[in-house]
């Protein structure tokens, strides 16, 4: 029987057409200042990851400090009673390398979606400011800009 992981996929999804006056707006703040970013929310891996980083960070930590005490504490002995203090450090070892094989699990199916969404959309503001640079009005920008990305 199989069990099915639940993981996020993100897709950019193209923002509406902007209309003349946008258009002038940003052909006047581009050509004052070339380095403007069109997209008011750019974002970046490490910033949309950031609370699994550091629970992934954390988490393996802690279970490499809880190994390194097992195994320093075990005497190898074969005794059939049930060790209070090797118990007391399996339990929070298993839980915390449960808990890294798990955030590791979900970074490796949605962050490559997430990669390829600020991908793509880098890739569209940058078509978008480079074309409001090279257009030399509205409707030239919208014949080459928007047709490219329509087809």
């Amino acid at each position: 029987m199989g069990r099915r992981i639940k993981y996020t996929t993100t897709h950019f999804q193209r923002p509406t057409r902007i209309d003349q006056q946008t258009y002038l707006l940003l052909k006047s703040t581009l050509l004052n200042n070339p380095d403007f970013n069109i997209d008011k929310s750019p974002g970046s891996f490490k910033e949309n990851y950031k609370k699994e980083f550091k629970f992934l960070k954390y988490s393996f930590v802690y279970f490499v400090f809880f190994i390194i005490i097992l195994t320093n504490f075990y005497d190898g002995g074969h005794d059939k009673t049930i060790d209070p203090f090797r118990t007391f450090i399996t339990i929070p070892a298993i839980i915390a390398g449960l808990g890294s094989f798990m955030i590791g699990i979900d970074l490796f199916l949605s962050g490559p979606s997430y990669a390829n969404y600020l991908k793509d959309k880098r890739n569209y503001f940058e078509s978008m400011k480079l074309s409001i640079i090279q257009s030399s009005d509205y409707a030239d920008f919208c014949s080459s800009f928007y047709y490219s990305y329509e087809r």
